[in-house]
């Protein structure tokens, strides 16, 4: 009696294929998913390392870095201007790089950092530029030519970090903000994909965000992606789902929606909101209000 032979119908050869196809489609956005988690995780965890850095920076100077400030040069000496990553440099152990600018003449030439880069934004990832992904808080955009106020003007209740090379006395420190709206209720860093590279000092949109008091499309959380540096993009953005990491100036990392109240944004900026002025008039800025938990959990 012949053996008989045990094969695979083309019905059931189909049936395996659509199964196999099924599961990769189910399982590939899951991964994806973790991916992304993992990448927003990462990023965050760097902005707390950066948090860290500006708070010992100000434990030990008692303030804030300016969004601008100057350095003295060594050799030969004299002073340069600084943008406030290149102040932190030394807290995140590239004294090599911060040793750069001690010596600087002309522009200088430094590498990419990682942990001033967001994993979860590829074109700066993957660039060899010494992009930087977070920004700081720096109120209200400064006065510029023609307005109530020198250029440069800006108010110490608007935001933290001051440009201390047009107002080198107007400097930032913690016990100002804890007698204020609070170190737990202030913003200190946050992400913006229109940021520029973290040397740029020639204009505070290159670094920092900042906010207005009315707003268009593109300076909101997550207005827009274009990424060309400028004062309406400097604003929390990022490349997360629904949302952007943020550092409280206590130290605190959260991730915040982008769906929340612009008034509750310029109120985080703001270490006394009911003293903030619009640099460009002398305006009083209106105040929000008594923050609550709710206004940040959405």
């Amino acid at each position: 009696m012949p053996a008989r032979r045990f094969a695979f119908t083309m019905v059931e050869v189909l049936i395996v294929i659509l199964i196999i196809g099924l599961l990769v489609a189910i399982s590939v956005p899951a991964v994806n998913a973790v991916r992304r988690n993992a990448r927003r995780t990462e990023c965050l965890d760097r902005m707390r390392q950066l948090g860290r850095a500006v708070q010992t920076y100000e434990g030990s100077k008692n303030y804030y870095p300016g969004w601008r400030q100057w350095l003295r040069r060594q050799a030969p000496p004299g002073k340069v201007q600084v943008a406030w990553p290149v102040l932190l440099l030394p807290e995140l152990d590239r004294r090599d790089v911060y040793d750069v600018f001690l010596g600087q003449t002309s522009a200088p030439t430094v590498p990419q950092i990682d942990i001033f880069i967001c994993p979860a934004d590829p074109d700066k990832r993957d660039s060899t530029q010494p992009w930087l992904s977070f920004v700081a808080n720096a109120g209200m955009p400064d006065a510029q030519s023609g307005q109530a106020n020198p250029p440069g003007t800006d108010f110490k209740a608007n935001g933290i970090f001051h440009d201390q090379v047009a107002q080198p006395a107007l400097r930032m420190n913690s016990r100002y903000i804890a007698q204020g709206d609070g170190l737990a209720l202030t913003l200190l860093l946050s992400e913006n994909l229109a940021a520029g590279q973290y040397h740029q000092w020639q204009n505070e949109f290159f670094t920092t965000m900042v906010f207005l008091v009315n707003p268009g499309q593109e300076s909101l959380i997550n207005g827009s992606e274009n990424r060309a540096p400028s004062y309406v993009r400097a604003r929390p953005s990022s490349l997360h789902d629904e949302g952007i990491n943020v550092v409280f100036a206590n130290g605190n990392g959260r991730f915040l929606s982008d769906k929340i109240d612009y008034r509750v944004y310029r109120e985080l900026m703001t270490p006394r909101g009911n003293q903030a002025r619009n640099p460009q008039n002398n305006a009083s800025v209106p105040p929000y209000g008594k923050l609550t938990p709710q206004d940040l959990d959405l």
